[in-house]
């Protein structure tokens, strides 16, 4: 099974932005991940580490629409979590945020691009949490809450697990990809 709208180059991708139908879906993407975190906060407290799935719908926007909305929808959530918490943005945390919704598009529509789903899916949900959450949020979260943070990279190999198999149903979801595709086709 190929990988959807992997003929898309990036000059492409960036045509998506003037589609007005993708930059509601990408925003309603993000208020899900914004949701998503809030409900884990809620649950587990705002330490290092919690267990939560807000990028779920990240890596689902970078997956559909390419690295550049994969990564707009991250940095969107991000910053609206600190406007809506109170809080000025960490940016390192911020870059973090915005490399795995990118690196999750890159990976999935550029370096993976015709490889079966089963396989693409997890090495791109994988690799992007390894550079953004495991590596980049881990060393911004070091010095606020010390050696702790560091439990983080296990905690995410679990989520990367399950969001990976998530992220697998919906793309095999014949109805799912169809409505997508009707969303993505450009004028």
């Amino acid at each position: 099974m190929k990988t959807p709208n992997n003929s898309l180059n990036f000059v492409g991708e960036l045509k998506l932005f003037g589609n007005v139908r993708v930059l509601v879906i990408s925003a309603l993407l993000a208020a899900l991940s914004l949701i998503l975190a809030s409900i884990a906060k809620a649950i587990f407290g705002t330490g290092p580490l919690r267990l939560t799935f807000e990028n779920l719908p990240v890596f689902l926007s970078g997956f559909l629409f390419g690295p550049m909305l994969g990564g707009v929808t991250a940095l969107s959530a991000d910053l609206l979590s600190c406007l809506i918490n109170g809080m000025a943005p960490i940016p390192l945390i911020s870059v973090g945020s915005f490399l795995t919704g990118a690196l999750s598009g890159l990976f999935f529509r550029h370096v993976f691009s015709g490889t079966e789903p089963k396989y693409s899916v997890p090495a791109s949900v994988l690799l992007s949490h390894l550079v953004g959450s495991m590596l980049i949020k881990t060393a911004a979260l070091l010095p606020i809450f010390g050696n702790v943070s560091y439990f983080r990279i296990p905690i995410y190999l679990g989520i990367s697990a399950l969001e990976s198999a998530v992220l697998l149903l919906l793309i095999k979801n014949k109805s799912f990809m169809n409505e997508i595709g009707k969303v993505t086709k450009l004028p």
